[in-house]
């Protein structure tokens, strides 16, 4: 005897969420160090396995223990004093975002380029509070930068974003974890497991396959071929648009380093390979004109000694304040 209709379509149904209810098992196991988005496992995991950092479904990673008064850190992870969301009048705020070069690895909290930019600023223009917050991190991005300016910053009522890190430099990610138009659906896909691997999937292909969506790299052939096989695009217009909805002014960094044992600084962010028309620090220019040795304004490849520092962030006021940006 045939089972009647509605019989039927409770049967499929009911199986399909048993077999999806596997699939997610299975999957929550498997690749429970996978990260949300478009992350990639290996960079989160080489954060996370010496302690100093934990898993985070948005930014990857995050510090495992804060505040950090040793370093500096405040409870929001930033590398500044304890800072209140709210601005008394007058208050001009801009936050720094980019890996261990903004942090400022191997120097004190106050002798980073964002503590320097803020002390010139102030002596500049001591009619107004300035406030330069390092929210640099071990390893962030461009896409960790983009997933601050929409989920974390904006509650501080920042005036200018300054982002600081390599083109190309990591996978585009262009779903908000949790949106404001259908925050139930988005938050039911953004923890639903089997959703993430299989988008994860079909990017990464996407990427071998293709290359970037929009390659703004240089014209070197395997440069280019580089990235088409990481399927790396960058964040660095999905930044810029987020600042532009957002109202909020925006300036990109070159982003230095050393070419050892050559005496060489090169940038990992020219202004030819970012967004046309944004405002760029230069501070590579800078670097190379103060007559010093490489070697004496950076530790290694990208980490940048006190006077290497103190250059960046004085380039970096002296940028703002002609651009106008601190009016």
């Amino acid at each position: 005897m045939a089972l009647p209709l509605k019989k039927k379509l409770g049967f499929a149904l009911a199986t399909t969420v048993l077999v999806l209810g596997i699939v997610e098992v299975v999957l929550r196991i498997t690749t429970r160090e996978l990260g949300k988005a478009t992350i990639p496992s290996d960079r989160i995991l080489k954060h996370v396995e010496h302690g100093a950092m934990k898993y985070d479904p948005v930014y990857g990673w995050v510090r495992a223990q804060l505040p950090l008064e040793v370093e500096g850190i405040n409870k929001d992870q930033f590398r500044y004093r304890d800072l209140p969301t709210g601005k008394t009048p007058g208050t001009w705020r801009a936050f720094t975002m980019g890996d261990s070069q903004t942090y400022g690895a191997g120097v004190a909290a106050d002798q980073t380029y964002s503590a320097w930019a803020e002390r010139t600023l102030r002596a500049a223009r001591p009619d107004r509070t300035i406030e330069v917050v390092n929210t640099g991190t071990s390893g962030y991005g461009s896409l960790q930068a983009l997933r601050l300016m929409r989920h974390k910053l904006p509650a501080w009522k920042p005036d200018l974003y300054i982002v600081d890190c390599f083109v190309h430099d990591q996978p585009r990610d262009e779903r908000v974890p949790v949106s404001q138009r259908f925050p139930t659906i988005d938050r039911l896909l953004f923890h639903w497991r089997t959703w993430y691997v299989l988008r994860y999937t079909v990017e990464k292909s996407r990427g071998r396959l293709f290359g970037p969506r929009n390659p703004r790299s240089r014209d070197d052939p395997a440069y280019h071929s580089e990235w088409m096989r990481a399927g790396r695009d960058g964040n660095h217009d999905l930044i810029v648009e987020e600042a532009e909805r957002q109202g909020v002014d925006l300036l990109f960094v070159d982003y230095p380093v050393w070419k050892g044992p050559a005496d060489v600084i090169e940038c990992e962010a020219e202004p030819e390979d970012l967004p046309a028309g944004v405002h760029v620090a230069h501070v590579c220019e800078a670097l190379r004109d103060s007559g010093l040795p490489a070697r004496d304004l950076f530790f290694d490849r990208n980490h940048l000694r006190e006077a290497g520092n103190e250059i960046a962030g004085r380039t970096l006021a002296r940028t703002i304040l002609d651009l106008g940006l601190l009016p």
